[in-house]
């Protein structure tokens, strides 16, 4: 799995919209001082994947940034050949949202799947990892 692209909004210290492109040529590194988001970024990505976090797999509303309502990711990632997007939004109020797309054959058996149980199972075959 290669990440292609990830945007965020009301995430733990982002809580205004980011959108980091992971699609550039060679290594990518996530640096930066102590507090500054890095591993809100890895968050995100396990979110987008599995509507989890790293330490609690069901305590996702724990994401929601201090003073705002939802937190929501878009992940865009390829695996072989195919490019996929997974979007997941969590609200204090609203019902969740969880959507993968392939965004590369609208023919692939999963080129759409809605819920979040459908979703991480998708997530689970095309990534070859669960949670």
């Amino acid at each position: 799995m290669r990440p292609l692209r990830l945007q965020m909004e009301g995430l733990r210290s982002y809580r205004h919209p980011v959108d980091i492109p992971f699609d550039r040529d060679g290594l990518i590194a996530i640096i930066g001082d102590t507090g500054a988001g890095k591993s809100s970024i890895l968050e995100a990505i396990v979110y987008a994947l599995y509507s989890a976090t790293s330490w609690d797999q069901r305590g996702v509303r724990a994401l929601i940034a201090s003073g705002a309502k939802k937190v929501s990711v878009v992940f865009d990632f390829a695996v072989g050949e195919k490019k996929w997007r997974v979007t997941r939004a969590t609200s204090l109020t609203a019902q969740p949202v969880h959507l993968l797309e392939c965004t590369s054959d609208a023919d692939d058996p999963l080129a759409r799947v809605d819920g979040e149980a459908a979703v991480n199972d998708a997530v689970k075959k095309i990534v070859g990892l669960d949670y």
